[in-house]
């Protein structure tokens, strides 16, 4: 029999109290999947806890729970500018177009050990508990649902936009808070090779276009050069939210 541990970690000293209990229903006809919770108050008798009639789990019921249970997701009611997409295990933000220091590790007859100030495109960044990713955006405006997405043009970040870290230390949370964290890391990785088959559509390929960039060729980022992934802002969060809740489903 496998038995599992939680530790519990207090922010504040406080006796925890068994007050309710949620249950949850999954139904799977194939096609689709639903489900439904009802949330039930713990009466308590000879010392024994029991669970009292339910009722439905509201939404706003469902997401207090969800704040108090993750309190480093909190802000407060407000969220920066820069934030898209705010979860308990996802976050989602783009940083404008910049310059800012980007360095290879890569092998002498390729690219070699250089690094520089470079401009670079907007960005769209994303965090959770399946690892971290990152695309490119071709234009310089908060991005939409509708926003098309693009390939990163950076070594090290596949065609689903997931990032090798490597030996990287990556911040331990997704908080707001820890934006910053996240992006410096990434800016100041070595970036070793490409992992995706079409990283620019530069002729020469991707070390010649760094070659460039590094060498000064662009003053701003070349957007005509990224390379479309075909697929929206919107569906990309649809598609990482159903990976998200099958992995909740496997036993």
């Amino acid at each position: 029999m496998t038995t599992s541990r939680l530790h519990l970690d207090l922010r504040e000293s406080a006796a925890l109290t068994l007050t309710s209990a949620i249950l949850i229903y999954h139904a799977n006809n194939g096609r689709e999947c639903g489900a439904y919770a009802s949330i039930h108050s713990i009466a308590m008798e000879g010392g024994q806890p029991y669970l009292m009639a339910g009722k439905p789990l509201m939404p706003r019921a469902a997401l207090s729970l969800a704040r108090a249970l993750s309190p480093t997701t909190q802000t407060n009611g407000f969220l920066p500018a820069n934030v898209l997409y705010a979860q308990a295990d996802l976050l989602m933000w783009w940083q404008p177009a910049c310059r800012r220091h980007i360095a290879f590790q890569c092998s002498a007859d390729t690219l070699g050990v250089r690094g520089g100030v470079v401009p670079h495109p907007a960005l769209l960044f994303c965090a959770g508990r399946h690892g971290w990713r990152v695309w490119a955006l071709s234009d310089d405006v908060r991005p939409t649902p509708e926003t098309a997405l693009y390939q990163a043009p950076y070594f090290n970040v596949n065609r689903e936009g997931q990032v090798c870290t490597g030996t990287a230390a990556v911040p331990r949370g997704i908080a707001i808070e820890q934006i910053d964290e996240w992006e410096d890391v990434f800016f100041r990785s070595q970036f070793t090779h490409p992992s995706a088959p079409k990283l620019v559509s530069h002729r020469r390929g991707a070390f010649a276009f760094w070659r460039a960039m590094l060498n000064g060729r662009y003053k701003t980022f070349p957007q005509h050069l990224l390379v479309p992934l075909k697929r929206t802002l919107g569906e990309q969060v649809l598609h990482m939210a159903q990976v998200l809740a099958a992995s909740e489903r496997r036993p």
